[in-house]
């Protein structure tokens, strides 16, 4: 083995664990050395804080080792155990009691260990300087992920029961304290992708926050790729303070000028099927454009046809691939309820707008539950479209759309992008 080349060394590392790799490194010093590169994955996933925290901070300050890590993935994602357990035992309830309960007690038993040392390690606020000292050391850092709804590791068992959204536990104060916490660590960062995965939006509500996050929106300046999903809970029975934070959100949108890829979703946790009113216009403005936007995605809304339009055509020199919808808060066996909503206008006039102005657009992907509140209008329309394709444009075909009420979008899509007779409401 000592006699082979480094390239023939590299392929037999590429196919190896992580534990392998260990024991791989230790035939020879060749070994050693070209297994450094092995030794991490291009994403790092912290969950919670402290100890993992603390493991970033010194890959940060290793020679070797500070240039493999590409991603960051900060989960603080948690169940209701009592709710969640009751929920997979009625979900599994005709399966073998005894091998579901064994699968059951190894699955919270995992869960419940590794939360035991997360709660013992003390709160991410308190580690926000050696977190940003961490991510500044990172010269090839270039995304970073916050999660609150995803499964922290690959059991079958709890990756099911997160996607459940009444199991998971979300605090709004403890989320906007660990946000507050990452966009000041992300100052001086290089990022070009911001994923967070639920996102409270009174965060942008309060003036202290929205302070804080004007303070350090500079660090998003480089951003080509912003993903959030947007709780709007708190803020949807007081339209004063959604409009606060709607202001909010658009002075951070105007930051990140250089995006390619924007996606927004609003999904409130109380009332799931309640649309969010966005006015474009409003959130950044009647003539703002990312003069490199290709990519973009919009679900939860409900808009103004004219406002939703003049907003897309804008961007039509530049936009390849368009997504109206998305899953919503849709359990598993559901079908998808993240739809869109036109509070004045129809979709009729939008679809053929969008036909006659996006002159770049390459795919069109709808889903979810789409309606007006035009409801007295004869062409008055709505629709449940099935997902056909997923997040990353590859066919999907959940099990639950044939005996689920609802349609696909293909023929919608087929009119923007080629004309033809519109295929919904005469």
């Amino acid at each position: 083995m000592e006699s082979l080349p480094v390239e023939l060394i590299r392929l037999i590392f590429g196919h190896c664990v992580s534990s392998s790799v260990r024991n791989l490194r230790e035939v020879n010093h060749l070994y050693a050395d070209v297994g450094y590169e092995y030794l991490l994955g291009r994403q790092f996933t912290s969950i919670g804080w402290g100890k993992d925290i603390n493991n970033l901070h010194n890959i940060a300050h290793h020679e070797r080792l500070r240039p493999y890590i590409h991603q960051v993935v900060l989960n603080f994602s948690e169940v209701d155990e009592y709710y969640a357990r009751h929920t997979t035992y009625f979900r599994h309830f005709t399966e073998d009691r005894e091998a579901l309960a064994e699968r059951m007690r190894s699955a919270y038993s995992q869960y419940s260990d590794l939360y035991e040392h997360v709660r013992v390690d003390g709160e991410l606020s308190d580690q926000y300087s050696m977190l940003k000292d961490a991510l500044c050391q990172l010269p090839n850092l270039n995304e970073v992920e916050v999660a609150f709804t995803r499964a922290p590791f690959n059991n079958d068992i709890l990756k099911e029961i997160y996607e459940v959204p009444a199991c998971r536990k979300l605090d709004h104060k403890k989320a906007a304290d660990y946000l507050n916490a990452i966009i000041s660590a992300l100052n001086e960062g290089r990022i070009e992708k911001l994923i967070v995965d639920w996102f409270p939006f009174e965060l942008f509500r309060h003036p202290e926050h929205r302070r804080h996050w004007f303070r350090f929106e500079n660090s998003l300046d480089n951003l080509r790729h912003l993903d959030l999903i947007i709780d709007p809970e708190l803020t949807a029975e007081a339209p004063h303070t959604q409009l606060v934070a709607i202001n909010g959100l658009g002075r951070i949108l105007r930051v990140c000028k250089n995006l390619t890829s924007l996606a927004l979703a609003f999904r409130n946790g109380r009332r799931p099927r309640m649309k969010t009113r966005i006015w474009f216009s409003e959130l950044i403005g009647d003539d703002y454009t990312y003069p490199e936007l290709t990519d973009l995605k919009l679900e939860g809304m409900s808009c103004a046809e004219g406002d939703l339009s003049e907003f897309l055509v804008r961007h039509a020199p530049t936009l390849k691939r368009l997504r109206l919808g998305g899953r919503g808060l849709a359990k598993p066996e559901e079908p998808s309820m993240g739809g869109m909503m036109l509070g004045r206008g129809q979709w009729r006039y939008l679809f053929d707008t969008l036909r006659k102005g996006m002159t770049s657009l390459e795919k069109l992907h709808l889903e979810g539950d789409f309606v007006s509140l035009n409801h007295q209008n004869p062409r008055h329309e709505a629709y449940i479209f099935h997902p056909t394709t997923d997040g990353a444009w590859n066919e999907a075909d959940p099990p639950w759309r044939n005996r689920s009420p609802g349609i696909d979008s293909v023929e919608f899509e087929r009119f923007v992008l080629e004309g033809g007779t519109y295929p919904g409401c005469p």
